[in-house]
């Protein structure tokens, strides 16, 4: 008898508990964007370039976008992070206009070509960012 009712309280909690796990279907999630910054010659790029604006349609694949300027000129890019499926991050830039000018894994131990990239990059500011809550 004494076993019967272990039983049925460890059914009974074992039940509630993967019931209030099986809720959180979804992520929670709040989403950051800087709307007051300039670059590329235009206010709020965010949202004022059509291109940029539509990268950040999917907070799953997509975790930040980060906004850096040439120190020599007044180029500008965008890098993109992304987690992938082995829990590394890939981080790709993008020039004013859209084009794809490099990108890395963080799997790969920085080095020549990352470092000559960056070499003349300085950091602006996060423009768009997902952050767990």
């Amino acid at each position: 008898m004494i076993m019967k009712r272990k039983a049925i309280v460890l059914m009974t909690t074992l039940f509630f508990l993967m019931g209030g796990m099986g809720c959180e279907k979804d992520l929670k999630y709040e989403i950051y964007e800087n709307h007051e910054i300039s670059a590329c010659g235009i206010r709020d790029p965010l949202n004022n370039i059509e291109w940029l604006a539509k990268m950040k349609k999917d907070p799953k694949i997509l975790t930040s976008i980060v906004l850096y300027k040439n120190i020599h000129s007044e180029e500008y890019y965008f890098s993109f992070n992304m987690p992938n499926e082995l829990g590394y991050t890939t981080s790709m830039f993008y020039d004013c206009s859209g084009k794809n000018i490099f990108g890395w894994n963080t799997a790969t131990p920085p080095g020549g070509l990352y470092e000559e990239f960056h070499s003349d990059k300085e950091f602006v500011a996060v423009i768009w960012e997902v952050k767990n809550k």
